[in-house]
């Protein structure tokens, strides 16, 4: 998985999706430390940097996930990435993971598909991005749509599974 982070202005109707993870007896400043600890072993692109922490309570980055759409014919105008703003919130006894503000440039082509919606009202980027195709209502656009939606859903889940893993982990003891 190619991850990294870097934040971005908020993007209304975007795709979000949040999961918690509960952990009984464990203080917020141990689930903080895991989490941390986390955060360094699974994100290690080489762009990636914690944008946002308050001690104990909040981490905040970005997730980029390459997309590679099964259709080759459509390949030019989306194979790229979609970025997406995580979050992650610590109390006593539980995790919060969030994800939301994706959107989708190309690596091929000038500009992308824009915000990925959680609708099927696609963003006035990805109908200009059509052009003669068909536009919003064609086929392509929601089978892609359908395809970047999924993946990003995909990547938080495991996100989320690989963090409630660490988190499940006992500390390191001395050495």
């Amino acid at each position: 998985m190619l991850w990294g982070w870097l934040l971005s202005a908020a993007m209304a109707g975007s795709w979000s999706s949040d999961r918690a993870i509960y952990k009984p007896g464990r203080s917020d400043e141990a689930l903080y430390n895991r989490t941390r600890e986390w955060m360094v072993k699974a994100f290690v692109a080489s762009d990636s940097a914690l944008e946002v922490e308050r001690p104990n309570t909040l981490l905040m980055g970005k997730v980029v996930i390459p997309f590679e759409p099964t259709s080759p014919n459509w390949t030019v105008r989306t194979q790229g990435y979609i970025r997406c703003v995580f979050r992650i919130d610590v109390k006593p006894g539980a995790v919060r993971v969030e994800m939301e503000q994706c959107s989708h440039r190309s690596t091929l082509r000038d500009g992308g598909w824009g915000p990925i919606t959680t609708d099927e009202h696609p963003s006035q980027v990805a109908c200009d991005a059509m052009g003669g195709l068909g536009g919003c209502r064609s086929k392509f656009y929601r089978r892609t749509h359908a395809e970047m939606t999924a993946k990003v859903g995909r990547e938080f889940r495991l996100m989320v599974e690989s963090l409630t893993v660490a988190l499940d982990e006992d500390p390191p003891r001395g050495w």
